[in-house]
This record gives structure tokens, sequence and C-alpha cells, in this order.
């Protein structure tokens, strides 16, 4: 890391059709391209001003270090100065090359953002090591006359500067440095602070109402869509199942049809009870009735209702529980619906031929994990981080096709698995090999 003292000068020179630079310091400062303009006119700088200075470079460069070596000898003779100078090995030595850069910069003739941004980094720097504003004006008085004194020697005033000349310069910035002091007294720089501040709560103010909104109208399409479509739903699955019962007569491909409706109603409620399920737990209203669950038995059981739907979709839902794994703490319909929708989500998106749910032997872990692993797609690597989000469906590739879903599964189960006290995360390599896993208290030993 870079001390204080280490700042650039001014950053690396660019050519005009480059990116803009970040001028983090004169986005803080509200110094954008109005006020610095603004600034500039009022200082009455003119593309002459601009001109003349890029001649000087030709008439100070080369007594540039000793007009630096001079500025520096000055500095030193006061203890407070030299103490906090020499505070750090070879500080001396580096801002005296960063005052050449300076002057270089400066000599260029291009008083534009950039430049302003590296002053005020400069600056910035010179506060943060603890220069006092009246030594930090001072300093310029001190090096604006070096420079003037070898202007004038080169226009052929063999005395330099003249008295008078120079006798303003010493008033005027002693005038700058006391000005400072009831600026700083008088809390100025607090109070634009604040302003800034103040500007910034509202923006945040704003953002956080119109997020609160957001969520307020997502809240109410949730109720819309468990509360009108919950029961129409049913009703369409009690008629088909009552059909069914009654489809002896039926063609077997009319049968078909049913029993795909009945699917697809099945699914459709498993949609509206993941909404209402993460409405509750986010709520603080899902209630959890812990006990003991056999892993063996639920596993088997998911493996029954599951392989048939698995097959259906030409693919094979593999199961494999060690006599070894224990019994866990949770609440068994809850788990239940987690790896239900985990294998469901596996045998719908990844491609994988083979979806496995496993469990894993605990050794001496106080946790029992359970795995849902696919040879699919896989996820790319920056969407890992977002696949539990709410109402987001990541694409397993970006070449796949978006997710026919409602990004509610993965986040419902996160809520789930949490509340019962345990963990849930995804391992994935793209093209090789998805694993979500479920780690949650084993039975007491």
């Amino acid at each position: 890391m870079k001390r204080d003292d280490e700042l650039p000068a001014v950053p690396p020179k660019r050519d005009d059709d480059a990116p803009a630079a970040p001028r983090a310091l004169s986005d803080a400062l509200g110094l954008d391209a109005e006020r610095l303009a603004e600034r500039l006119t009022f200082y009455e700088v003119s593309s002459r001003d601009e001109q003349l200075l890029a001649q000087i470079s030709e008439v100070c460069d080369p007594r540039l270090d000793e007009v630096i070596a001079d500025f520096y000898a000055h500095l030193l003779r006061f203890p407070q100065l030299e103490e906090l100078l020499r505070a750090v090995p070879g500080r001396v030595t580096r801002l005296q090359g960063m005052q050449k850069e300076y002057f270089r910069q400066l000599t260029r003739g291009r008083l534009d953002a950039d430049y302003a941004e590296s002053r005020l980094r400069v600056g910035h720097a010179h506060q943060r090591i603890g220069l006092r504003p009246e030594w930090y004006i001072g300093g310029f008085r001190l090096l604006l006359r070096q420079y003037l004194d070898v202007i004038y020697r080169s226009r052929g005033f063999e005395d330099g500067l003249v008295p008078e000349a120079d006798a303003l310069l010493k008033a005027v910035f002693f005038d700058m440095s006391l000005a400072l002091d009831t600026y700083i007294q008088g809390g100025f720089v607090d109070r634009e602070s604040a302003a800034r501040m103040q500007r910034a709560t509202e923006l945040a103010e704003e953002a956080l109402r119109a997020r609160e909104e957001t969520e307020r109208l997502k809240d109410d399409l949730t109720s819309m869509v468990v509360h009108d479509l919950k029961n129409p739903v049913n009703g369409i699955v009690m008629l088909v199942q009552l059909a069914l019962r009654k489809s002896a007569s039926l063609p077997e491909a009319h049968v078909g049809y049913l029993k795909q409706i009945e699917r697809t109603c099945v699914e459709m409620m498993r949609l509206i009870q993941n909404l209402l399920e993460i409405a509750k737990i986010e709520e603080g209203k899902m209630p959890v009735e812990y006990g003991v669950v056999s892993v063996h038995d639920l596993v088997a059981e998911v493996q029954r209702e599951y392989a048939p739907v698995a097959a259906q979709n030409g693919r094979v839902l593999h199961t494999e529980v060690p006599a070894a794994v224990p019994e866990l703490i949770a609440d068994r319909a809850l788990l239940k619906r987690v790896l239900v929708n985990l294998v469901g989500n596996a045998l719908r998106h990844s491609g994988s031929p083979v979806v496995a749910l496993t469990a894993l032997e605990p050794g001496d872990a106080d946790v029992v994990t359970l795995r849902v692993t696919d040879r699919g797609t896989g996820f790319c690597p920056e969407d890992l981080a977002h696949v539990f989000e709410k109402f987001r469906s990541v694409r397993r590739l970006p070449t796949a096709e978006p997710a026919n879903d409602t990004g509610l599964g993965l986040p419902f189960c996160k809520l789930a698995v949490e509340l019962m006290g345990g963990q849930i995360g995804v391992d994935s390599t793209p093209g090789e090999q998805t694993t979500f896993w479920v780690s949650l208290p084993r039975k007491s030993r």
C-alpha cells in the first residue's frame, strides 16, 4: 500500500482520445465541468495563458533542480517542517521528484479536469501527512517567487524579480493564509461537506423509497398469485383426477393428455407454494416442526415420486445413502420440499442424463450433508453468486435459452434450509458437474 506522500502528483499522460481517468476527489468535492470552467473564468485563465505557460518550460528547465533544492532547503530550516518531511525515510527525495513533475505538468499548458484532479490529490496527500494550510500556501509563494526570479533574469533583469513585486507576493500570500484561517475556524469547509452529505442522504432516501415501493408491488403480486390462482388450479387437479379414475373407456392418447395436465397443475401448485412459503419465511410466520428425520426413508420417498418424472423426460434419478448416514434434525416436510425443488431443477434445466441424490457419511462432523448432482451444462462462475436470488433465473450457460422458470425454487430452498439452522450452497464446473448441497444438524450421538 502506498503512503500518502507517495501519491503521484499527476496521472500518466494520456492521448486526447483515451478514456477519461477516474476523478474521485473532483467528484467528491463537486468540482464538475461546469464549476471548473466557472473557476477558470473567474481567475481569467485563457488559451493565451496556457500558451505562455508552455513557453516558460524552456526558460526554467535548466535551473529546475536548483530551484527545487533551494525551495526544500528553506522548508527544512523550520523544525516542525523538518520533522514532518523527514518522518519517513526518502520522503524529501520523493517530494522533490513530485515537485519537478508538477512543474512540467504545469508548463504543458493544459489546465483541464485531469490537471485539477492531480492538484486535488496532491493537496489531499499533504493534508493527510499533517502539513498545515499556512505552510502549504507559504510554500507556493516561495516556489512562485523563485520561478518568477528565473523568468525575470532570462528577460534581461539582472537582479531578477524587482523588490516591489516580491513584496506584493509576500503580502498577498500572507493575506491568503489568514483568510484560510477564517474559513477553517468558521466551519465553511464543514458546511460545504454537510451540504453534500445532505444531498447524498436525500438521494439515498429517494432510492430507498423506490425500492420499498417495488417490494410492496412484488408482495401484492405474490398475494394475488397465491389467493387468485391456488383455488382454480386445485379445482383443475380435482377434475382431472376424477376423469382419470373413470378413464377406462377413454383412448390411451386422451389418458396421456389428462396425465400431462395433472403434472402441469402439480408443478403450478409447487410454484404457488414456493411463493406462499417464501412470503411466510420472510415475514417470520413460517412454523418449523423440528423432528428426527430418517435420511434413508426421505431419499427413498423422493426416489419413488420423482423417478417416473425423470423417466418421462428421458432421464434417470439415481439415489445413494450409505448405511452409516445417521438421522438428522429438521422439519421433514420442509426438507422434502427443498430436495424436490433441487431434483426438479436438475431434471428440467441441467441437460444431464443422470441426476443423483446422495448423502455423505458425516464421520465426526456434526452435520449430515445431502447432495443433488448433475453432469450437465453447469453455471458460469460469475453467475454462481446469483443462483439463490429471488425472481432471478440464471442460465446454465451464456448461449443457453433463458430458463423457463419463475426463479423462486432456489430462493425458497435457501430460506427454508437457513430457517432450519442449516446451510446450502452450490459448486459448479461448466460442462462437467454441478452439485447443490444441503447440510443440517445430525441427531445427537
